[in-house]
């Protein structure tokens, strides 16, 4: 594992992967549960379904437990990476938010304009990915890309499609109004892959 010696000072995560995999290291080691979400998750749980169609991402979102922050922002800085709440990204209007580790709280709205608020963070809606960090599985990731919906996560929702993962189970899971919004995008996604 690097030390944050060895990592320079706050630096943005320019490759996410070896980014989540050190973090999501560290905050194992502190027993601090965690789940890497957003992009990088899609990236995972698309990579274990069909790795031919995946694509990364270089920004690191973690899903935390609201008191877990202090001891995870310490961590993470300790690595050498920004770190910061990401309702407090969008509310301050940040520029180049996508410079931070972005940490979104469990059970709380995560965006004004989101739907639901995140999941839990449990064994049963978090697995360790074959890249080796703890990430959000299909399920939930997908109520998150539903319930945010803008034009990033719309496509996240369209490479979930492609590699098969959300099954009728999956969508049968989602509330009334996510629903409508996964239907809306299985027409979308069908109309354009016949172009």
């Amino acid at each position: 594992m690097s030390t944050a010696k060895e990592a320079s000072k706050e630096q943005s995560p320019k490759n996410g992967t070896a980014a989540a995999r050190l973090i999501s290291e560290a905050l194992t080691q502190a027993a601090i549960p965690h789940a890497v979400v957003g992009g990088l998750a899609v990236f995972a749980n698309v990579w274990e379904a069909r790795n031919e169609i995946a694509h990364t991402r270089n920004d690191v979102d973690l899903l935390l437990n609201r008191d877990d922050i202090g001891k995870a922002k310490t961590i993470i800085g300790g690595l050498g990476y920004k770190f910061e709440l990401l309702s407090k990204l969008l509310r301050n209007r940040m520029p180049n938010h996508w410079h931070y580790v972005r940490a979104i709280v469990a059970g709380e709205k995560f965006a004004p304009s989101s739907f639901d608020e995140a999941p839990a963070l449990s064994e049963v809606t978090t697995f360790r990915s074959v890249l080796g960090f703890q990430c959000l599985r299909a399920a939930p990731l997908l109520q998150m890309k539903l319930s945010a919906y803008r034009h990033i996560d719309k496509v996240d929702v369209q490479d979930m499609l492609d590699a098969k993962l959300i099954t009728p189970k999956v969508a049968r899971s989602l509330p009334g109004d996510l629903c409508l919004r996964l239907q809306h995008m299985k027409e979308v996604t069908k109309e354009e892959r016949r172009r």
